[in-house]
Parts: C-alpha cells; structure tokens; sequence
C-alpha cells in the first residue's frame, strides 16, 4: 500500500512507527518529514507522528506533536490506551498541553 500510494499519509506515518521500533530511525524520520509536509494538520497522522518520535526517545517532539493531534480532534483516549505512550500521557508536561 505504501509503495503503491505514496500519498497516503496515514500509511506513510504508521511507517514512521514501525521504522522507529526497528530501530531505523533515519528511514522513519524521512516518512515523519514527508507526512507533515503533507498533513501538517492531520490528527491520525500527528498522533502517529508523536509516537514515532517517542520510540526514538525525543519525548520533546512526542509531546508536541501528541499535544496538537489531542487538539484537532485526536481522542486522549486512543493515546492513553498506547502501550508506546504510557509514560508520555504520565508527563506532566503533556497533561499541562492536554489540559
């Protein structure tokens, strides 16, 4: 699907996780750069985004991009629920943006 439709930002961000878990940070942050030059406004893909860079460990940039995705419409729920996000949601400077 990724191959066949490299638009797809939410399967290029979904990309960004698995790439991020394999360790292969620089192949997920190229998918992270290229879906917000796509879909800098997209709550699927900024949560996605936010939680590729918390498997990389910049929990700076998690929040911040988990922060906005919470405020376009992206349920805290779904994030609380992430086992990947379990420790960002806890940070009180996440709670502090969410709030």
């Amino acid at each position: 699907m990724v191959a066949i439709k490299p638009q797809d930002t939410l399967a290029q961000s979904t990309l960004a996780i698995l790439y991020a878990a394999d360790k292969r940070n620089d192949k997920a942050l190229s998918k992270i750069e290229t879906c917000l030059a796509l879909a800098a406004d997209d709550p699927n893909v900024l949560s996605n985004v936010g939680e590729a860079d918390e498997i990389m460990g910049d929990r700076l940039k998690a929040i911040k991009y988990e922060a906005k995705a919470v405020r376009k419409g992206y349920a805290l729920q779904n994030v609380a629920s992430d086992p990947n996000m379990k420790a960002l949601v806890a940070d009180p400077r996440f709670k502090k943006l969410v709030k």
